[in-house]
């Protein structure tokens, strides 16, 4: 009988108190929060969810049955969760930079086994088929974890770090191959990790950014990937903006394969499905699962949709959920996907076989919301775009860089794209983009959402409003070498001196690191204009390109190479001591 009942946590609460049969602890009984959920799992048994929540740093844990709710406050911002093969699970703490191993006693109440330091600022997990093997990686450090046990049972000690070029998130291992495919955060990069060398063995360079999904087949033999594109040929333009050709939200198939060949062209071995159409775009597609039957579902952040259908499908259907849909977990009889919505707090249960929403479960009750709240999710709405195609983070992702070009009309004219600029730590270095001709935030934000993203109808005050307060409050990424523990005060001293002996701080003045002023620094755009505003230099470690067009890749490249407002006289060594001042920034 009870597995009739209507999944509408409401209706359901009605009728198991009518029934005599309500749970001891339900979401209602729990006190309010904001708990932004990012990951989700399911237990062994399948008759549990677990969720990562990143806001209040809690794992909820919903028994699907009963809808009983029980939340436990683990730490910070817990990022991501996995099953393990001994009925306990992995989860990391993005602030105390942990790896912990728990379990649930019989009232689904976490019981931490283990706790395990790893490199800083966690983000995803992932193990290997026998699960004597973790590997975390981890965003600022720009480096993954790896992990070793010797049985199930026995806590993970660390074996060793693996330093990247870029920022690492979303990770799958591949069996068959013994190796782990790793996605970049912010840009377009999928390195491949040898698992018996602990080393990476390729990177690819791709035209994509934002990779949030990734997954593999059944067979093992496809990776699935959702990630944006930017096209730095296109105009921010209305047309461009309504066909795709601007910004498109892509789901890609890639032989296996053609990630274990050295230089090979990764999107020349796959085939794509639009995830978007012109009315009907998808921006910001986040994490994916596909099913035994083969069914993927992509949950579509921006947009507060799913998208599911099978590879030889020529579109995929799409379906709205909850806000901010973020992860997603099916079951193995491939008939109920179960989507993590991080804005709502929310579960949303999806009937696969009847395609539509058969539950929508609160994780408790959500507190009222603060102004800087309201305008972070405003930040991640792609509804404030022409049909959606994009958000602020499509190109600002978590408020940083995609890194890529964008042809707008902030220099007055089209034909000159422009490296997207980062939004950390840009309180207090107005004027803002690269002419220092936007005087304020809520200038960028009205700029931005009608000339850039196209929306069909002004903001309204209040939107620019709480969008400005949001991206005042966006601290400056740590340094990389602050990330790793590398800072050496006495060289970053002496690289200070250098930095102001041959005039950097003339344009890049502290303690922003920068000025209003606009300056000829030697290079010009496709539109002979000559002048830029310096950016802030604060995090500029993190970044991957550097100077209007992205031309330099490496700070080493801005001072080397380009000799960017170097002195001929200065030493090979001077220029290292500059560089260990920059990354310390």
């Amino acid at each position: 009988m009870l597995k009739n009942l209507p999944r509408s946590p409401f209706v359901c609460f009605f009728a198991l108190s009518i029934l005599g049969l309500l749970p001891a602890t339900c979401w209602a009984q729990l006190p309010s929060g904001y708990r932004q959920p990012t990951a989700i799992t399911f237990d062994q048994s399948e008759q549990k969810l677990l969720l990562a929540n990143a806001k209040s740093g809690s794992v909820s844990v919903v028994d699907i049955p009963t809808q009983k709710i029980v939340e436990t406050k683990m730490g910070k911002s817990i990022r991501d969760i996995v099953l393990l093969q001994n009925s306990n699970f992995l989860c990391v703490d993005f602030h105390q930079h942990e790896l912990m191993e728990f379990g649930l006693d019989n009232n689904d109440q976490v019981k931490i086994v283990a706790r395990t330091s790893v490199e800083r600022y966690p983000q995803c997990i992932a193990v290997n088929d026998d699960q004597t093997l973790a590997f975390v990686s981890s965003l600022w450090s720009r480096r993954i974890t790896c992990l070793h046990r010797g049985a199930p049972g026995q806590p993970f000690q660390k074996l060793k770090h693996i330093d990247f070029d870029f920022a690492p998130r979303e990770m799958v291992y591949l069996a068959a191959d013994e190796k782990l495919v790793v996605a970049d955060n912010f840009n377009g990069k999928l390195a491949v990790v040898d698992c018996n060398k602990l080393e990476i063995e390729s990177v690819h360079n791709t035209s994509g950014h934002n990779f949030r999904g990734l997954g593999l087949t059944q067979d093992g033999q496809t990776i699935v990937v959702a990630n944006q594109m930017l096209n730095e040929l296109a105009h921010t333009s209305r047309n461009d903006i309504h066909w795709g050709l601007l910004m498109s939200n892509d789901l890609r198939w890639i032989e296996k394969d053609a990630f274990l060949t050295q230089d090979s062209e990764l999107y020349k071995s796959s085939h794509m499905h639009p995830l978007g159409k012109e009315d009907h775009a998808a921006g910001d597609p986040g994490r994916l699962a596909i099913a035994k039957d083969k069914t993927v579902v992509v949950t579509i952040s921006g947009t507060n949709e799913v998208a599911f259908g099978k590879e030889d499908d020529f579109w995929l259907k799409r379906h709205t959920v909850g806000k901010r849909p973020v992860d997603v977990v099916i079951d193995s009889n491939s008939q109920f996907a179960y989507i993590a919505n991080a804005h709502d707090d929310s579960v949303s249960v999806f009937d696969l076989k009847q395609e539509k929403v058969t539950g929508s479960w609160p994780l408790g009750k959500q507190r009222e919301l603060t102004a800087i709240e309201k305008g972070e999710q405003l930040f991640f709405d792609a509804s404030l775009s022409h049909d959606g195609w994009m958000s602020c983070h499509s190109c600002h992702t978590d408020g940083h860089t995609n890194g890529g070009l964008n042809d707008n009309f902030t220099d007055g004219s089209f034909g000159a794209p422009k490296m997207v600029l980062s939004l950390l730590g840009r309180r207090g270095t107005e004027p803002l983009a690269w002419n220092g001709l936007t005087k304020d935030f809520e200038t960028q934000v009205k700029n931005s959402i009608t000339s850039t993203m196209k929306s069909k109808d002004d903001p309204d005050q209040k939107t620019v409003d709480l969008l400005a307060g949001y991206l005042r409050t966006l601290k400056a990424p740590p340094s990389l070498a602050a990330a790793r523990d590398e800072l050496d005060a006495n060289k970053v001293a002496a690289g200070k001196k250098i930095f102001e002996v041959i005039g950097c701080a003339a344009c890049h003045k502290a303690p922003l690191y920068t000025s209003p002023e606009v300056y000829d620094v030697g290079f010009e755009d496709e539109e002979n204009n000559t002048e830029f505003n310096p950016p802030s230099l604060l995090g500029v470690s993190q970044r991957n390109a550097y100077f209007h067009d992205g031309r330099a890749k490496t700070l080493e490249e801005v001072v080397g190479k380009f000799k960017h407002k170097v002195r001929p006289d200065t030493s090979e060594a001077d220029l290292k001591l500059l560089i260990q001042f920059l990354r310390s920034l």
